[in-house]
C-alpha cells in the first residue's frame, strides 16, 4: 500500500484545498439528493456521503482521462438518484415493531444468545490475546480469528450489535425489574466493550449509529433524549479512539504527524479507486461473475468453496506486482460491476440503489415478521447497509453470519430447554 501512502502525501503536500473543494462539492451533491432519508446526522447514511465524499474526488485525482471521471461520476449518481423517488424510513413503524417485539420476546433465549457470545469472546481472548493491545491492532483484528476461531468471527458479525440494539431499546423504552435493568446494563457494556477491543479504528462508530438510530424513535421519551445526547459524546469518543490507534499504529505522539495519517486514511477511502484508474488494471483481472461473487461468503462458510483473496487485494497485486494477502482495499461497487458487466454497469449501479433505499425503508418488516431472528437480521444488516456500495462482500457476510448464529443458537437453545423439560418430568 505504500503506493497510494505516497499518492496521498502527494496531494496533501500540493492539491489538498482542491481536493478538499471536490469533496465538499461531492458532498452537497449528495446531500441535496438524499437529505430526505437522514432521519439523524448520526445515520449511517450521513456517515456513507462524507466518507464517499472523499473517495470521489481521490478517484477524480487518480483518474488518468476524463473518460474515468464521467464514468466514476455517472456510478455514484446512478446508486443514489433512486433516494428521489423512493420513500424514506418511517421512524413510527420502526418503534411501533421494536416495542412489539420486546413485548413478545423470551428472554431467557436472549440470555442463552449472550452466554455462548460472552463465553466464546472470553475463549478467544484468553487463546489469542485482544487486538487492541497488540503491537499492530490493524492486523491483530484480521488474524485473531485464525487458527479455529472463524465461528467466532460469525459470532462477533452478529452479537454485539445486537445485543447493543435489544439491550438499549428495553432499557429505554420498556418498564424493567431491578434484576432485568443490571442484567441489560451489562450486556450491553460487554458487548461495547468487544468492539472497543477488536482494535479498529471506527470500532466505536456502529454505537454511535445505535445510539442515534435510538434516540430518534420517540423523540418525547426523555430517556431517548439522553441517548440521543449520549451520541454526540460517544462520537467524540470515537474520534479520540481512532487518533489513538493512529498514535499505536505509528509509534508517535506528534499531533501533526498523526493529522497526516488521518488525512491519508480520508483519502484512502478511495483507495480501489485509486488502484483502478491510476494503473489502468481492467485487462489484468479476469472478469467477474456477479452471482457467484455475492455467494461466494456463503459457499466458503459452508466450506463448499475453497477461500479466495478478496477483489481489493487482487487490485493491489495486479497493480504493484506485490504478492497476494487476504485482506486489501475494499471492493468498491463501481469496480465490481465494471469487472461483471462493463455494458450494463450504470444500469446495474441503479439497481443496487434501488435496492439500497428499499430495504432502508422496509427492513423493519422483518423484525416484526421473524422474530428473535428479525432483530438479529436487521441489528446486523441495517446499521450497515451502506456496504452495499463500499464492501458488498463483507455485508453479504453479516447477513450469512446471523442466519448461521441463529440457527446455531437456536438449536442450542432448543437443546437446554428441551433438557430442562425432561429433568422436571
Amino acid at each position: 500500500m505504500g503506493y497510494l501512502v505516497e499518492f496521498a502525501r502527494l496531494i496533501i503536500s500540493e492539491q489538498l484545498y482542491y481536493y478538499l473543494a471536490l469533496t465538499l462539492l461531492f458532498f452537497i451533491t449528495q446531500f441535496i439528493i438524499i437529505r430526505k432519508h437522514l432521519y439523524s446526522i448520526f445515520d449511517p447514511l450521513s456517515f456513507f456521503i462524507v466518507f464517499n465524499s472523499f473517495a470521489w474526488a481521490t478517484a477524480i485525482l487518480a483518474s488518468s482521462d476524463y473518460i474515468d471521471i464521467i464514468d466514476i461520476t455517472i456510478m455514484n449518481l446512478a446508486f443514489i438518484i433512486p433516494g428521489v423517488f423512493i420513500k424514506p424510513i418511517n421512524l413510527s413503524v420502526c418503534q411501533a415493531a421494536l416495542q412489539l417485539r420486546t413485548r413478545r420476546i423470551d428472554f431467557q433465549i436472549f440470555y442463552i444468545f449472550f452466554l455462548i457470545f460472552i463465553l466464546s469472546t472470553l475463549l478467544l481472548w484468553m487463546v489469542k490475546g485482544i487486538p487492541l493491545f497488540s503491537g499492530n491492532p490493524d492486523r491483530a483484528k484480521i488474524l485473531i480469528y485464525q487458527g479455529g476461531f472463524g465461528v467466532v468471527r460469525y459470532i462477533h458479525f452478529v452479537m454485539p450489535l445486537f445485543c447493543i440494539l435489544f439491550s438499549l431499546y428495553c432499557l429505554v423504552y420498556r418498564n424493567n425489574d431491578f434484576f432485568t435493568k443490571l442484567t441489560l446494563w451489562f450486556i450491553a457494556l460487554f458487548s461495547i466493550m468487544v468492539l472497543l477491543f477488536s482494535g479498529s479504528k471506527s470500532s466505536l462508530l456502529p454505537i454511535v449509529f445505535v445510539l442515534g438510530f435510538l434516540g430518534v424513535l420517540d423523540k418525547k421519551n426523555p430517556k431517548a433524549k439522553k441517548l440521543n445526547r449520549l451520541s454526540y459524546f460517544v462520537f467524540f469518543l470515537a474520534v479520540v479512539m481512532m487518533l489513538v490507534v493512529f498514535s499505536i499504529v505509528s509509534n508517535s505522539l506528534n499531533l501533526e504527524f498523526i493529522f497526516e495519517l488521518f488525512l491519508i486514511r480520508m483519502i484512502a477511502f478511495g483507495d480501489t479507486f485509486y488502484f483502478w484508474y491510476q494503473f489502468e488494471i481492467k485487462d489484468k483481472i479476469g472478469d467477474v461473475n456477479l452471482i457467484y461473487y455475492l455467494l461466494s461468503p456463503l459457499l466458503e462458510m459452508l466450506k463448499i468453496t475453497e477461500h479466495t483473496h478478496p477483489l481489493g487485494a487482487q487490485l493491489v497485486t495486479a497493480s504493484t506486482g506485490e504478492k497476494l494477502v487476504t485482506f486489501g482495499p475494499n471492493g468498491q461497487l463501481p469496480v465490481l460491476l465494471s469487472l461483471a458487466s462493463n455494458y450494463f454497469k450504470y444500469l446495474l449501479s441503479f439497481m443496487f440503489g434501488c435496492i439500497f433505499f428499499l430495504l432502508r425503508k422496509n427492513m423493519i418488516v422483518i423484525v416484526t415478521k421473524l422474530g428473535m431472528m428479525g432483530v438479529l437480521l436487521f441489528s446486523t444488516v441495517f446499521f450497515s447497509l451502506t456496504y452495499i456500495y463500499t464492501d458488498i462482500l463483507l455485508l453479504l457476510s453479516k447477513f450469512y453470519s446471523a442466519i448461521v448464529v441463529f440457527f446455531i443458537f437456536y438449536f442450542v437453545c432448543s437443546l437446554l430447554k428441551k433438557s430442562n423439560f425432561q429433568r422436571l418430568r
